[in-house]
């Protein structure tokens, strides 16, 4: 199953949040807010204090829920996104055949990647909080397709990194997603 969804580089180096946030309300065809009619779909609107608040705190903060709120706000609630603290195997695996292979909808992930330690996408060696979108699976969700809106602002010194890249879950939850988790 794969989804169409292009990256949209993000317009700073902390519009993650943003940046994957607009990526799947444009695929489901949020153009416009559902809270206020007169928000139209951009990265600096979903940045403002009414939606992920990262103009203020120059991140798409975990902890603040603010991207499952703000997608709750833009959308009124019509996607019944959660978050998910450090979410086992088995529940990605779920939400990959779920949410995507029966529903049609994206989801967004929030990873942590840290100094000396394992890098996706090309990412520099240093720690990166970074959200990325789930836009497909193959193999009964053993691999996932993520969409990575920093590229390609993030390539580390190779040139190396995706727009889209797809990884083994297993492997991917366990080195990226227990420190924060996945909204889903």
């Amino acid at each position: 199953v794969q989804q169409k969804s292009s990256a949209n580089d993000t317009r700073s180096g902390y519009y993650c949040g943003p940046a994957t946030a607009y990526m799947m309300l444009k695929f489901l065809g949020y153009s416009t807010s559902k809270h206020n009619s007169s928000h139209s779909l951009t990265q600096d609107r979903l940045a403002s204090s009414t939606y992920l608040n990262t103009i203020t705190v120059k991140a798409t903060k975990w902890d603040s829920k603010v991207m499952e709120t703000g997608i709750k706000a833009w959308t009124k609630d019509a996607l019944r996104y959660r978050q998910i603290n450090a979410p086992t195997v088995a529940v990605v695996k779920g939400k990959l055949i779920n949410r995507i292979g029966r529903n049609g909808q994206p989801f967004a992930a929030d990873t942590v990647e840290f100094t000396g330690g394992k890098h996706y996408n090309g990412h520099p060696n240093r720690t990166i909080g970074h959200w990325i979108a789930a836009k497909g699976y193959t193999n009964s969700g053993n691999t996932a397709t993520w969409v990575d809106p920093a590229i390609p602002r993030f390539l580390n010194n190779d040139g190396l990194g995706k727009t889209s890249f797809s990884e083994p879950t297993s492997s991917f939850t366990a080195d990226y997603l227990q420190s924060n988790g996945i909204l889903g």
